[in-house]
């Protein structure tokens, strides 16, 4: 019926099950009830065997599945249900009648089972605080093992285990008090049990509560009998097994049925998200190199291309046939280069011709797999289409190159009317001797000058990061840039060989304003610049820049690098640090009043070489100049 949930429905199948379970669990107990009428020592072992045949199998299944189970529990469960069932099995071969422990009487027995069901108690409320620890199979076994060989130690030895049956009186205080005490554990095992229900299967959880429930009956009927063979005794036996079986059932759900029920449900789950992921991808086809033959695609092909996949199956089209004829040759070179590299991989961006004659820009990353047969590659690939992102970039581009344009127009004009003021103002200066229209003159020609420098810095700035940046040998930038300007008037160092770092093409332009900084602030006691390399912890290099000058105040290290700080136009240094920032490099001064400026470049990993058989001196002590702050930008 429509809006009817799955699980109200069950099928005779299903109806079938419990009652097959059910009428054979009750022929079970009524042989064990047949059994005890005619021989209780032969129900006694029945049943005791029966609970022990259960309690191997509960450690089977949880042994072989523990690599599946995602709940500790049912590990020490099945771990200490082994040793359970081997002191069970000792205790039935020490029950009185089989003659097997000679001059040990009825207590023996009875200390055997004291000792499993506190054995079994204590596994089950220890495993309910251990359900979330992750625990080592061996070493738990190897505990239980200890464990299962002193109790058989202490049982064995006279006068180390408590008494439990007196012959002639029935059981005694520890025995009686044990029971209550052991029942009390598995109470508190269920109402652990219950507070981390979110751990359990709704039915396995069902299943772990009414075991326990009817371990406490069994044990309760425990306190009750006098004889061995009497009523409350059988009683306990027959409880005892239908706990096992609970706990047996239990464990199974957890660990054979569960398990592979999850793993079908995850394969299932994996399909359909993958099946989703092929459907909804923006294309994915598998090809036959050299001769671009398809052998399957799905996704957005056809709403790229305009063809069906039927199409590109027999053959009736082929990828090199969409692709446009000026980006045909760059697609065959890749191609080649693919097909030469069994494993490789390749990115490229082309454009196709539509069954319609509309232009698209696609993307595809293309990975060549195995032998496709006779000679071919099977390469597989991803199709997207970026006609949209192109266009968009595009009109980027335009946008930018309009207003380059126009800052290229304005600031001509502005130089131009700028030259015409500064001439100007050089015939007023010799047209007067008047010290106070002169001194006017000058500030006029001072602002002039300042409008020029202005004009420069917005040229540079707009050169910033227009092109891509560039692999640039640190030592020839760095002299390139300082040579002009120092022209011989002080000695120049640059132990820069083999470095070559990853910038923007106006690092040159950082060079030049370090050194343009030194001639400028350094003062007579200038007498030398040096620019040197050294590698630091987390795959960094640091390139140095210092001179022996005035150096930088320590109110002035982090002002330096602000827009419009200075004694010029106070753009240099701000102007360094954006152009090192666009490769994730950033800068600071680090050097002592008095004694010399120093700046530390921080050029990230992957933004550094070096040339074959360099290798960079690694940085030990801080140099004793070292004393500045951060400013990093």
């Amino acid at each position: 019926m429509i809006g009817m949930p799955e699980r109200d429905w069950i099928s005779p199948g299903q109806a079938v099950k419990p009652l097959a379970a059910g009428l054979g669990i009750a022929l079970l107990f009524a042989g064990l009830y047949a059994a005890s009428l005619y021989n209780y020592l032969l129900f006694h072992t029945l049943a005791e065997l029966f609970s022990i045949v259960i309690a191997g199998a509960i450690f089977i299944i949880a042994w072989n599945s523990r690599e599946m189970l995602d709940n500790t529990f049912f590990l020490i469960i099945g771990i200490a249900y082994l040793f359970v069932g081997g002191i069970d099995l000792v205790h039935t071969m020490a029950y009185e009648g089989m003659n097997i422990f000679i001059g040990y009487g009825p207590n023996l027995p009875t200390q055997l089972w004291i000792a499993a069901r506190y054995l079994e108690a204590g596994s089950l409320l220890a495993a309910t605080f251990l359900i979330a620890r992750k625990l080592r199979a061996e070493y738990a076994f190897a505990a239980y093992s200890a464990v299962f060989l002193l109790l058989m130690y202490a049982i064995f030895s006279p006068g180390l285990f408590p008494d439990a049956y007196i012959e002639g009186e029935g059981l005694t205080p520890f025995k009686v008090v044990s029971e209550y005490l052991i029942s009390l554990m598995l109470l508190a095992a269920i109402v652990l049990v219950h507070r981390r229900r979110e751990a359990f299967e709704p039915r396995v959880l069902r299943l772990m509560i009414l075991a326990f429930i009817v371990t406490i009956a069994a044990e309760l009927a425990f306190t009750l009998y006098v004889d061995v063979y009497g009523f409350f005794n059988m009683l306990g036996h027959i409880l005892k097994i239908l706990s096992f079986a609970l706990i047996y059932l239990a464990v199974v759900e957890t660990g054979i049925r569960r398990p592979y029920a999850l793993v079908f449900r995850r394969l299932s789950q994996s399909e359909g998200r993958y099946r989703l992921f092929a459907e909804n991808f923006p294309g994915i086809a598998f090809q036959k190199r050299p001769d671009f033959s398809t052998v399957f695609f799905h996704g957005a092909v056809e709403e790229i291309t305009g063809y069906t996949e039927e199409d590109f199956v027999r053959g009736r089209v082929q990828v090199l046939d969409l692709v446009h004829p000026d980006d045909r040759q760059a697609v065959l070179e890749s191609a080649e280069r693919l097909r030469a590299t069994p494993g490789g991989a390749v990115d490229r961006e082309y454009r196709i011709v539509r069954r319609d004659g509309g232009i698209r820009w696609i993307r595809e990353h293309l990975q060549s797999l195995t032998d496709g047969g006779g000679g071919a590659v099977l390469i597989q690939g991803t199709i997207q289409d970026i006609s949209g992102q192109k266009h968009a970039e595009n009109a980027i581009r335009i946008a930018n190159e309009k207003l380059s344009l126009l800052n290229r127009i304005n600031r001509h004009d502005i130089l131009n009317q700028l030259n015409v003021i500064l001439g100007y103002l050089d015939l007023s200066k010799d047209m007067t001797d008047d010290p106070e229209l002169r001194t006017y003159m000058e500030k006029q020609e001072a602002a002039a000058r300042a409008i020029e420098r202005y004009t420069g810095f917005a040229r540079d700035y707009q050169e910033m990061g227009v092109s891509g940046p560039l692999w640039q040998s640190a030592r020839e930038t760095f002299l390139r840039a300082v040579s002009p300007i120092v022209s011989g008037q002080i000695p120049v160092e640059a132990d820069l060989e083999g470095l070559e770092i990853l910038a923007d093409p106006m690092l040159e332009m950082v060079f030049l304003n370090l050194a343009d900084n030194s001639l400028r602030h350094g003062g007579p006691g200038l007498s030398g610049i040096r620019a040197h390399y050294r590698k630091e912890g987390g795959g960094r290099m640091t390139l140095i820049y210092e001179d022996d000058g005035e150096g930088v105040p320590p109110d002035r290290k982090y002002r330096i690098f602000t827009p419009g700080y200075g004694k010029n136009q106070g753009y240099g240094l701000f102007l360094v640090g954006k152009i090192l920032e666009i490769t994730g490099m950033s800068i600071r001064e680090t050097g002592m009043p008095g004694r010399g400026a120093r700046f530390e470049i921080s050029i990230p990993y992957g933004a550094w070489r070096l040339a074959a058989g360099e290798r960079p001196p690694d940085s030990g002590i801080e140099d004793e100049k070292s004393a500045g702050t951060e400013a990093g930008v």
